[in-house]
Parts: structure tokens; C-alpha cells; sequence
């Protein structure tokens, strides 16, 4: 019994590793745009597992308009270089919504947001920072599936300690 114990634990883990080859960081925070406005992100990119990585995949809102995909606007690079204390360079990662295309980044020590009106200018940028931004990593279903395995097999080896005293 407690080799197959270990041959599934074994298994479950060798899985979550192969499977954690990227990581979910969210990105929440409102962006000031004059004394009464105001932008909101609300972000989850995927990439790498290290940083600096490039993103591959980004969902969320803005404003409550969802995001429908990465882009290349304002040139962006689409890298994550870390999560502290800019979480983007200067290229920035940019996105589409339904209702535009935006491009967060950072530049002389300040996170920025920029969007492209009809007409090609940015209309959320120069001055605008971010009031609140905060960067999270988001665990992944590996992660717990790993985590959830490893108590069940401390439980399994707690309950069959356990019953090895009761008998002796």
C-alpha cells in the first residue's frame, strides 16, 4: 500500500512540474486620467515561469471592456521584466479591447497607460500613474494539484502510523 502511495505521488508531481512551464501574473490598478476620471486594468498575462519573460497570452478588462488579445501597438515588446517595482519597461505590453488598443508601460519611474483614439494619439499617457497597482502571481491548477497531493500523502502517512501503534 504505501508503494502505491508513492508511485501516485510520484506521478502527480512529475506531472504538475512538467505542466508548470508558465505562470499567470495578475495585474489590478486604476490609472488617473484627469481630477475626475479614471482608468481600470484589471490584467492576466502568461509567461514565463522566470522573469524577464515574454507574454503569451493576456485576458481581462478594461474599463470593463474585456481584452481580446496581445498587440503590437506603440511598439510594444510584450516582456514581463519583473514584478517589482515597474512590472513593464518602457516597450511595454500592448492589447485590444472591443473598444481600443492600449499599451501599459513604464517609463522614468512611473507605470503609464495609453490608448489609441480614432485618430492615432495616446490619450491616457504623460503624467497619468497608476494609483494603485498592484502585481500578483497567480498559482496554478499544477500547483495545487501538487499541494493537494502532498496532504493527502502526509494524511495517508499520519493514518497508517497510526494504525501500526493500535495493532502493536
Amino acid at each position: 500500500m504505501r508503494a502505491h502511495i508513492l508511485v501516485i505521488t510520484s506521478a502527480i508531481a512529475a506531472f504538475a512540474a512538467a505542466a508548470a512551464s508558465a505562470s499567470v501574473y495578475n495585474i489590478e490598478g486604476t490609472f488617473d486620467v484627469g481630477p475626475d476620471a479614471s482608468v481600470s486594468l484589471d490584467l492576466d498575462l502568461t509567461a514565463g515561469p522566470t522573469l524577464p519573460s515574454a507574454v503569451t497570452a493576456i485576458s481581462g478588462t478594461v474599463d470593463g471592456d474585456a481584452i481580446t488579445g496581445l498587440s503590437s501597438y506603440a511598439a510594444a515588446d510584450n516582456i514581463l521584466p519583473s514584478v517589482t517595482p515597474y512590472y513593464v519597461d518602457v516597450g511595454g505590453i500592448s492589447f485590444t479591447t472591443s473598444a481600443d488598443t492600449y499599451n501599459f508601460y513604464a517609463y522614468n519611474n512611473a507605470n503609464y497607460v495609453c490608448a489609441e483614439s480614432e485618430d492615432g494619439a495616446c490619450y491616457y499617457s504623460q503624467g497619468n500613474t497608476a494609483s494603485n497597482l498592484t502585481v500578483t502571481q497567480v498559482p496554478e491548477p499544477a500547483t495545487w494539484a501538487l499541494m493537494v497531493a502532498g496532504f493527502a500523502a502526509l494524511g495517508g502517512g499520519l493514518r497508517a502510523r497510526r494504525h501500526a501503534s493500535v495493532a502493536a
